[in-house]
């Protein structure tokens, strides 16, 4: 699992965002990529995310209507694969 002290420098932006939400920038440590969040600053709700790869390609996802607490099976989470998709196992780790 990644450890955000261990493994990003974080910082707030330095002016202020015109969303209304809290945003913190999340640089790699091992370089690359950066990941932004913005928070609800009522709830600190995760409401965007957006993730910069070594490439400079830009990711963005926006959440809402977000629930906290749900009770979900188990199922929701499980993966299956669409017929016909290629399957590519990685190496075990040694």
């Amino acid at each position: 699992m990644g450890n955000i002290n261990r493994d990003f420098k974080a910082a707030f932006p330095n002016s202020a965002a015109s969303d209304n939400l809290i945003h913190l920038m999340l640089d790699s440590k091992a370089g690359g990529y950066r990941i932004e969040i913005g928070l609800d600053p009522k709830s600190y709700n995760l409401v965007t995310l957006r993730l910069t790869d070594q490439l400079g390609d830009v990711t963005k996802v926006d959440f809402s209507d977000i629930h906290n607490n749900v009770a979900m099976p188990d199922s929701v989470f499980a993966f299956k694969a669409p017929a016909g998709a290629d399957v590519v196992t990685a190496p075990a780790t040694p």
